[in-house]
């Protein structure tokens, strides 16, 4: 192997190291922010132990309603190998970060300079957010992952033709919905970017090659989900529920910058009287109108949950129609608050820090890493224009990249965002 040939192995080496510097930091006290991992844990054992995807409650299974086999399955394979999910897993999406810096190098290659190649993938090992995930039981990780492998093997296949490769990524961009299920139907808008690209007679699209990846990928990451939920809960859809509590967080993100939110939430636990959440809107210096309604609505939701499941989609209906009612007393608002709030958060707003000890963060670090984000994605779509218009294998490239993130852009815009949604998007954005 030539410079060239290693240049990927040295950067998915860095990735790696950092990946495991990130376990040691974050293991420790793993457990303490991200609570979605005792769910997906506590899944994979029952998956792991009877083959059943549901959730242990008073010596039985029940189906699950929260969340998408696809991670519990992963995290139950992990379990039978090594006997419990953690610290195997962490290991293993170590290993799978390593990976991304190899993925991009294969589109960089083709596309760049061999110098510029090895930067590239040397720039997506040092994107900290990706190790910082690696260290939790997660779906970041293993999403981001799969529809990073899933778009650069369509790429191969549409550049040279190729069925097998193209039911290579519509089985890893399949897998990734059943992980994450706002990616279940990334493949459509891959497939919508390359044939825009076809129309505009830039580079016309194998029509074979987009079907089988797009068959391969529903038959894989909506089909299984869809038939366990209307099995289980005789509804349509991918999950038995509305995104109802999504919505609503989603309409209140911004509204108030978030320590003043933070302030906030103690109020719903303490089940705060009327004239605690006045006096508290007052001394914060908001509305107390609306920081009453944002209590109750939080509160009702809260009280609504049990260890039924059906309990969760209750819920989240009563949630869903509260969202609904807020979007339309204020839908200008929403609206704003999804291109100045929702939108950056998703993009720019990773800080790669325990939860505990961002808001000891001064000021001016944040600043720092927000920028320095919020630069990389600003060259990022400067580079997928440049791509587009350079025509061939370039816009092919470009179009795939620029399809992944308006894709995740639009999925997310009107719920609560959280910058590790957008990650998915972020290495092919890197690329650019």
């Amino acid at each position: 192997m030539g410079r060239l040939g290693r240049s990927p192995l040295i950067a998915s080496a860095l990735a790696f190291v950092i990946a495991l510097i990130y376990f040691a930091y974050a293991s420790p006290d793993r457990l303490g922010s991200h609570f979605d991992q005792y769910d997906y844990e506590g899944l994979a054992r029952v998956l792991a132990s009877t083959g059943v995807f549901g959730r242990s409650l008073a010596d039985t299974v029940v189906p699950e309603a929260r969340r998408t086999m696809g991670y519990p399955l992963f995290l139950a394979a992990v379990t039978k190998v090594f006997g419990d999910a953690y610290p195997a897993a962490a290991f293993i999406q170590a290993a799978l970060v390593a990976s991304l810096p190899a993925f991009v190098f294969l589109i960089a290659r083709d596309l760049l300079p061999a110098r510029a190649s090895l930067l590239v993938s040397i720039a997506c090992a040092l994107f900290l957010p990706f190790h910082f995930w690696a260290a939790y039981t997660m779906t970041e990780t293993l999403a981001t992952v799969l529809v990073t492998a899933g778009t650069v093997t369509l790429y191969i296949a549409l550049r040279q033709p190729s069925l097998s490769r193209a039911l290579i990524a519509g089985a890893c961009l399949g897998y990734a919905g059943l992980v994450r299920p706002t990616l279940a139907f990334a493949i459509l808008a891959l497939a919508v970017a390359v044939i825009a690209l076809g129309l505009a007679r830039v580079r016309p699209p194998s029509v074979g090659v987009l079907a089988v990846a797009t068959l391969a990928a529903i038959a894989i990451g909506v089909i299984p989900q869809a038939a366990y939920t209307r099995a289980n809960f005789g509804r349509n859809g991918l999950v038995p529920y509305p995104p109802g509590f999504q919505l609503v967080l989603g309409y209140w993100q911004g509204v108030w910058p978030g320590r003043l939110s933070a302030r906030l939430d103690p109020l719903v636990t303490d089940d705060a009287p009327h004239d605690r959440v006045a006096a508290t809107a007052h001394e914060l210096g908001i509305d107390a109108t609306l920081a009453s309604r944002y209590v109750y609505e939080m509160r009702g939701y809260g009280e609504r949950l049990g260890s039924d499941p059906l309990s969760f989609i209750r819920a989240n209906e009563w949630a869903f129609e509260r969202a609904m009612e807020d979007v339309r007393g204020d839908p200008v608002g929403f609206v704003i608050r999804g291109f100045t709030a929702r939108l950056p958060i998703l993009l720019v707003g990773s800080i790669p820090v325990r939860y505990e000890q961002i808001n000891s963060l001064p000021r001016p670090v944040l600043l720092v890493l927000w920028g320095a984000q919020g630069a990389l994605l600003a060259f990022g779509l400067l580079g997928l224009l440049i791509l587009i218009r350079q025509g061939g294998d370039a816009s092919l490239a470009g179009a795939l990249a620029l399809g992944l993130l308006l894709y995740v852009l639009i999925v997310h815009f009107p719920f609560w965002t959280d910058p590790r949604y957008g990650l998915p998007a972020q290495p092919l954005v890197l690329f650019a």
